[in-house]
């Protein structure tokens, strides 16, 4: 029985789902500092940009994980691992 591609669409589904969930919150997370920043103009600048890089880091890390996750799924990586 070939099982190579039996659940690559759930997986697929699954990595997307995770890497959507991920991103949405370090979304949130950037507007909410964009929008203090908004509120209160006079904030101290430098440590507002070093905080909104920090979740514009994760979400490149996310895609870049989302990337790998694709290609280990395509690949069936995983299935040939199950054998041993």
């Amino acid at each position: 029985m070939n099982r190579k591609h039996s659940d690559g669409g759930k997986k697929k589904l699954g990595a997307w789902l995770s890497a959507l969930a991920m991103a949405s919150l370090m979304g949130a997370y950037a507007l909410f500092i964009l929008l203090m920043l908004w509120i209160e103009p006079d904030m101290f600048l430098t440590g507002i940009w070093v905080c909104l890089l920090i979740p514009l880091a994760v979400i490149v890390g996310v895609i870049i994980a989302l990337w790998q996750r694709l290609n280990e799924i395509d690949g069936g990586e995983e299935d040939e691992a199950a054998k041993y």
